[in-house]
């Protein structure tokens, strides 16, 4: 450390140090703040959504205290589409037989076979 430019430098390195672990620690915050708001619109009942919303906006660190005591619920809250359920295909398409025509089938069967034994 003789040389006052190399002094400079450490001193600059080390000052800027700090400055960065704040930008890193205010980047994840603000990511934690966005997913507070964007699960509280999706996943809050409607009669605690407003409350939540104002507490992370306007309370410091309020996204911690969402992820804390907020609602606890198990899935979102808005209307989902029922599953698709395609619809069945007649046999004459290739689609499976009905239970009424595998059922006459047997009956059929059974028939012939008294026949056949007669």
């Amino acid at each position: 450390m003789d040389n006052p430019a190399n002094a400079f430098a450490w001193l600059m390195a080390f000052s800027l140090l700090p400055l960065l672990f704040i930008l890193g620690l205010s980047l994840v915050c603000f990511v934690f703040w966005l997913i507070a708001i964007v699960r509280c619109i999706t996943t809050c009942p409607k009669e605690d959504r407003t409350v939540w919303i104002i507490v992370i906006i306007l309370v410091p660190f309020g996204w911690l205290l969402y992820f804390i005591i907020g609602p606890k619920t198990s899935g979102p809250a808005i209307a989902q589409a029922p599953p698709f359920v395609p619809p069945s295909v007649p046999p004459a398409f290739g689609g499976a037989p009905s239970v009424d025509d595998a059922a006459r089938a047997v009956a059929e069967g059974i028939q012939n076979s008294r026949k056949r034994s007669l």
